[in-house]
């Protein structure tokens, strides 16, 4: 599921951003194919000034993302991954973004799952640090998955 949100949505970038920058820069694919519209992305960057860092999956690892709002038209991801790590209010530093909007409450759950099964190997998550291409990105995201 999540490879299939993610569609062409992969970005990296080698500037030095802020938290609000990195933010809109993992959204605007999102914004540009009419999934989301600017006010989502304010959303979300809100939800960080008000909440702090809840979106830190794991270290350097985020899941920005809000309440639709009527803001979010089609449920869509995007990944960015940044070579200069941003840090947000509380001091969390994250290199790696999996910027989520989806139209429903429930709708980005399974996502959720899916990328928790992911991110529990912590290989897999040196491996999301370390990328360098969608390639690389997409393999992580299309391994088998192991039955316990």
């Amino acid at each position: 599921m999540i490879t299939e949100l993610l569609m062409d949505n992969f970005y990296f970038s080698d500037r030095q951003l802020s938290w609000q920058e990195a933010i809109c820069l993992a959204a605007n694919p999102l914004l540009n194919k009419g999934a989301i519209t600017q006010n989502y992305i304010n959303d979300v960057i809100k939800n960080i000034e008000i909440n702090g860092s809840y979106i830190v999956l794991v270290p350097e690892i985020a899941l920005p993302h809000a309440r639709s709002n009527g803001n979010v038209l089609q449920t869509a991801m995007s990944f960015l991954k940044l070579t200069h790590p941003v840090t947000f209010p509380d001091g969390m530093s994250v290199t790696v973004m999996f910027f989520l909007a989806s139209t429903d409450s429930d709708g980005h759950l399974d996502v959720l799952v899916e990328l928790a099964e992911i991110l529990a190997d912590k290989n897999n998550q040196n491996l999301f640090r370390t990328a360098k291409k969608q390639e690389q990105i997409l393999a992580i995201l299309n391994q088998p998955k192991q039955i316990a």
